[in-house]
């Protein structure tokens, strides 16, 4: 079985475009929505532009799944796409409202969560944003957690993420490298 090329480099994490924003993705365990998210964004981006020279990570607002790869069924209905998700739960800490250009909340909840965390500090204020308001989704506010329902429920949140993540490279000017 050969490395998947999302596999093969962790550059899209250590090296930040001048170019390309840095994008931090966050839901409640780090293990279903925004790994999903980083996944879908790092295939989608690098297929763009042709590059892999961009920050981008996926991180929770509770540390209970952290060191953990994404939930088994997430990660199924991804490679079902073509996307493979390879990173490990963790909690949002303090340096990424630093670290990152956009951080993109899942739901509400979340965004509560990390101002409860934070404060409200300016910077994290200029930079946090629900996903689906960022994206431009205009009925929908939050992408659903998948974890306590069927196999259906982790595809339509493939679904959103996909939309979502082609309207959010839309407005950030997100362009293919043959243009």
């Amino acid at each position: 079985m050969g490395e998947h090329p999302e596999n093969t480099s962790t550059q899209h994490k250590l090296k930040p475009s001048l170019s390309i924003p840095s994008v931090l993705f966050v839901c409640m365990g780090n293990i279903c929505r925004s790994p999903a998210a980083e996944a879908i964004w790092l295939h989608k981006v690098k297929e763009a532009t042709g590059s892999s020279d961009f920050d981008c990570d996926s991180a929770g607002t509770i540390s209970y799944h952290a060191g953990e790869k994404a939930d088994h069924r997430m990660r199924q209905a991804l490679a079902n796409r073509g996307y493979f998700s390879v990173s490990t739960a963790r909690q949002i800490q303090a340096a990424d409202v630093q670290r990152f250009d956009h951080i993109l909340a899942m739901d509400r909840s979340n965004v509560e969560m990390i101002y409860q965390m934070f404060g409200p500090d300016p910077v994290l204020q200029s930079k946090l944003h629900l996903f689906c308001d960022f994206a431009g989704m205009q009925h929908r506010r939050d992408i659903p957690d998948p974890y306590y329902g069927g196999l259906h429920g982790f595809t339509m949140v493939i679904d959103l993420l996909e939309r979502g993540c082609d309207q959010i490279m839309d407005r950030l000017s997100i362009c293919p490298a043959t243009r």
